[in-house]
């Protein structure tokens, strides 16, 4: 087992649909109707009543939550299916039968009984410390150790990464120590001479927060 892990809060869950995005991050959904279900950063962070349907986004690794939500009306909403398009939006599909919340809508109002619902995420929030080149949370030697293997062809890439827009592509932030919005050798002799006071780490200015740490 590479991981395991619980997920729900004092009453009951189920998940419905899981899937990764090109930064094998994990996206699940399915319902709850626990009031403590754990959020962050959350679109609707509070229990609406009857079964609500979850979405969550895991880190790679599995063992950190990037984004989780409740998404529903005041009845019962589940989850059935869920896609992850090339830019890591989420699109899931299900049944309501809520005033269910809308943004932008094709019908923005309840049909009565059971409507179908579609609900559209973005890609997780970028998080992340800057230099923490293995994905540790942490910035220390490993990091230079890990950089180094992964260019040289015989470590894994960078753990962290955040969706560009501009690009279309995945930017590993956390290794991009010099500011130029890309992740080079360079950064590894960025991030030594960080390690001997001889250099500041800077960031993409696409990605300013959070602060350096």
């Amino acid at each position: 087992m590479i991981f395991g892990t619980y997920l729900g809060g004092s009453s009951g869950e189920s998940g419905y649909a899981i899937s990764i995005n090109r930064a094998t991050q994990v996206y699940v959904t399915g319902f709850t109707n626990s009031p403590d279900f754990p959020t962050d950063m959350p679109y609707d962070g509070s229990y609406n009543g009857g079964n609500d349907v979850f979405f969550i986004i895991f880190s790679s690794s599995g063992d950190s939550m990037l984004y989780g939500t409740y998404l529903g009306g005041n009845d019962n909403d589940k989850a059935s299916d869920m896609t992850i398009d090339a830019e890591g939006f989420a699109l899931i599909i299900g049944s309501t039968r809520s005033p269910f919340p809308v943004v932008n809508p094709y019908d923005g109002g309840f049909n009565g009984v059971s409507d179908a619902f579609i609900a559209k995420f973005g890609p997780p929030p970028c998080s992340y410390v800057s230099g923490d080149i293995n994905g540790d949370d942490l910035r220390g030697g490993g990091d230079v150790t890990y950089g180094v293997r992964f260019f040289k062809l015989i470590g894994n890439r960078p753990p962290d990464s955040c969706y560009m827009d501009s690009t279309g592509a995945y930017l590993y932030v956390a290794g991009d120590v010099n500011g130029n919005c890309e992740f080079r050798a360079s950064d590894i002799t960025r991030l030594v001479a960080y390690f001997k006071l001889i250099a500041p780490l800077q960031y993409c200015h696409f990605f300013p927060p959070p602060p350096l740490r």
